[in-house]
């Protein structure tokens, strides 16, 4: 049976956007670049509390322990440590 070349085609334009959006979205050019109003805790490793962050913060990612973000024109990763994300309304 031979392959559709119409087929080919389109997969093709479909990886190549797909790469497009992924590579939008990590560079924070969709979804990215706003600030939300919210509060950053980090811990430390035994749960005392390391830091606080409250304010307009743009989150860029986090995980269960890291976070990488964006406040008062500073960008600040922690990693290795508990952290808590709170959204503000």
């Amino acid at each position: 049976m031979r392959e559709d070349p119409i087929l080919r085609v389109l997969i093709i334009i479909a990886i190549f956007l797909t790469a497009i959006i992924i590579a939008l979205v990590t560079t924070g050019f969709i979804n990215g670049r706003k600030t939300t109003e919210m509060t950053i805790n980090v811990y430390t490793v035994d749960g005392e509390p390391l830091k606080s962050y409250h304010g307009n913060i743009r989150l860029i990612s986090s995980g269960s322990n890291y976070v990488h973000f964006k406040y008062d024109d500073t960008m600040y990763y922690y990693y290795c440590c508990p952290v808590e994300v709170i959204y503000n309304k």
